[in-house]
């Protein structure tokens, strides 16, 4: 570990000793940006005054509440690299701190219920009320949560093309993760969503996208199609779609299309709420899929295939979809894993995707058994 990483795992474990509200993020290709807010309780915004928000994190749940997303706002902020720790590193006394969430609230689906449900969504999809409907699954694994800040720093070197996300706050609780998927990136009036679907081991994935199965590619045109139907429907301008190409993430390999098109001065919070939840974490219809998942799944899903990321700091706002993350207690983690139920799944190899996907936080873990030297 470097002096600088050093630092920052020094100031992280702070935060987490002290049950401070904070988030430590990673842009690909960018530094560790670390927000304290001086107070624990976060607020929320919703669609009417989102766009009033300015230099903040947005932290969004799967089942978005009707006051909107929660909003981090820092009182402090921290910059780190491995070069630079972006001078001081402490954080005030007076910042105020909550006690951990110890509850893990729900039990998982074993495989004989992982295989009972994808039945039962295939059938709601041969009755015609489902297209498809994203079934997730928890699997616990021993974690002990003072090693949390030498985990996080070693995701950063580990999944060095993925959104990295560390996460206190007593509405929600401990969360890390590593995400390869873009729910909305906007820059000067310029809006980038990504649609990423159907998923194969790394091992076996092809690397042109054309040479994939009429399953996965079923899977991405429908994701792609819906994204661009609501970009139409909020933003009536020209849409430009680039893809699908193949984008490797930890053990596995999806499908991934990049949409863009201009705001044009209209609501970028509008936009960004309605993208929310899309196919590639929900299912087709949105609605039903949605009841499908609340009637089926044992779990909460709390932070999972929700989104968070930097509000328009320094006029640039980039929201991930909260895939490949998991919830920290003190002695252990859930980690959260889904796939896409369509017609054509098989159960087997459904089940064997969620255990590949696992593997991003379950073989790290496994690694972080102690501190990094």
């Amino acid at each position: 570990m470097t002096r600088n990483w050093q630092a920052l795992g020094e100031v992280l474990t702070d935060c987490l000793e002290r049950g401070l509200t904070f988030c430590a993020y990673r842009v690909p290709g960018g530094s560790v940006e670390l927000l304290v807010q001086r107070a624990p309780a976060t607020g929320s915004a919703d669609a009417t005054t989102l766009d009033d928000e300015v230099d903040v994190f947005l932290i969004a749940p799967f089942y978005l509440p009707h006051t909107g997303p929660l909003v981090l706002r820092p009182d402090q902020r921290l910059s780190f690299s491995a070069t630079d720790n972006g001078g001081t590193t402490g954080i005030p006394s007076d910042f105020l701190g909550s006690a951990p969430v110890l509850d893990d609230r729900g039990a998982s689906m074993d495989r004989a219920a992982h295989g009972a449900t994808l039945a039962a969504a295939k059938a709601a999809i041969s009755r015609g009320e489902l297209r498809k409907v994203v079934i997730s699954r928890t699997k616990r694994v021993p974690f002990q949560r003072e090693h949390l800040a030498d985990l996080f720093i070693a995701s950063l070197s580990e999944h060095g093309h993925a959104f990295a996300c560390l996460l206190n706050a007593p509405s929600v609780g401990t969360w890390i993760g590593a995400s390869p998927e873009r729910l909305l990136a906007y820059s000067e009036g310029s809006v980038v969503v990504d649609a990423i679907a159907g998923t194969l081991p790394r091992a076996h994935a092809p690397v042109d996208a054309t040479a994939w199965g009429e399953k996965e590619q079923d899977e991405q045109r429908s994701v792609t199609d819906h994204i661009v139907a609501v970009l139409k429907h909020v933003q009536p301008v020209p849409i430009e779609v680039v893809g699908p190409e193949v984008l490797h993430a930890g053990q596995v390999a999806h499908l991934h299309t990049r949409i863009s098109t201009e705001l044009n001065g209209r609501s970028l919070a509008s936009c960004a709420l309605a993208l929310h939840p899309t196919p590639a974490v929900c299912g087709i219809p949105t609605a039903q899929a949605r009841t499908f998942i609340h009637a089926y799944e044992p779990h909460e899903r709390g932070l999972y295939a929700g989104f968070w990321g930097p509000w328009r700091t320094q006029g640039r706002t980039l929201l991930h979809v909260n895939i490949r993350c998991m919830q920290v207690f003190l002695t252990h983690a859930l980690i959260h894993v889904g796939g896409g139920i369509t017609a054509g799944s098989v159960a087997e190899k459904e089940w064997e995707e969620t255990e590949q996907k696992a593997l991003t936080w379950e073989t790290l873990v496994r690694r972080t058994a102690g501190p990094i030297s």
